[in-house]
């Protein structure tokens, strides 16, 4: 596993930049160095940075960003914190001694948290709180909150071990691939490669439901998908995420088993058309 070290000095806007490119898979960036030579600057020259300022940097890396959003209290920022892997950058002020950049995410059970830098020489720390955000700096507590604005998760699709579709995705930029072989990853996916195999993927993002027997929410896949997705008919896309776990026959499911589901939004109009038009295959392995 390969994470941003932090080169230290008064550049948190461009450390909290570029983990959150890396972890939305926007960059494969492995240190910071590696925006600045991007940016066309030494790393040297990277200071503070206001919300606009940092961001017209990473229009500039052709990033996909949100618009610049105002923020007066934690709780609009926990509610602006998208759900589909997109993070969200924001500034903080410690009682007026001093102002940081951060970003804030959704872990795999939709709780937001904060991704901060670790200090010199050091990987990032994830945080639950703004009192721990604030405790190391000894500036005291977050008083207020600078404008913000989201990164978008490109949620890069690939193809696992057994040939079969998957969302990889990790919401600590831990590793989808091994750490070693990302930028590789990344650049097949940016190349449109159709197809690349992983030894290792991790799928997060989502949530779970517990197959029930009698359940009609929960007893059959096609249950499952109008109870979750509105429609029937949406079945496969369940199916594909949690064939290992389920088998070749999409008609048993075992009572217990965890599914993994991914929100809606997750995927394209064209996958969603696909999986209508795979829904009647189920009759062909009806028991």
């Amino acid at each position: 596993m390969k994470l941003i070290v932090d080169p230290g000095g008064g550049r948190c806007a461009y450390v909290s930049a570029a983990m959150a490119l890396r972890q939305t898979g926007q960059k494969a960036y492995a240190s910071v160095d590696d925006l600045a030579r991007e940016l066309g600057k030494p790393i040297s020259s990277l200071g503070g940075a206001t919300a606009t300022e940092i961001r017209t940097f990473m229009q500039a890396l052709k990033a996909r960003l949100g618009p610049v959003i105002p923020f007066r209290s934690w709780r609009e920022i926990e509610n602006a914190v998208p759900h589909d892997g997109s993070v969200l950058s924001f500034g903080v002020n410690f009682g007026g001694k001093g102002g940081h950049r951060v970003f804030a995410f959704r872990d795999t059970f939709g709780k937001v948290l904060i991704m901060d830098r670790g200090g010199m020489g050091r990987l990032p720390r994830v945080v639950g709180s703004l009192e721990e955000l604030a405790k190391p700096y000894g500036l005291g507590p977050v008083t207020g909150f600078f404008e913000g604005f989201v990164v978008q998760d490109l949620f890069l699709k690939f193809l696992g071990p057994a040939g079969l579709p998957v969302l990889a995705m990790e919401v600590l930029a831990t590793t989808i691939f091994d750490g070693e072989k990302l930028p590789e990853v990344y650049e097949s996916y940016q190349q449109g490669k159709k197809r690349l195999v992983a030894p290792d993927t991790v799928i997060t993002g989502g949530f779970s439901v517990e197959v029930a027997a009698g359940d009609p929410k929960r007893s059959t896949l096609s249950g499952i998908a109008k109870a979750q997705y509105g429609d029937f008919n949406l079945w496969p896309l369940i199916f594909d995420l949690n064939r290992s776990k389920i088998g070749a026959n999409p008609n048993l499911l075992r009572p217990g088993t965890k599914l993994l589901l991914l929100p809606l939004e997750r995927y394209t109009p064209q996958e969603i058309e696909q999986a209508r038009k795979r829904a009647p295959s189920w009759r062909a392995q009806a028991v």
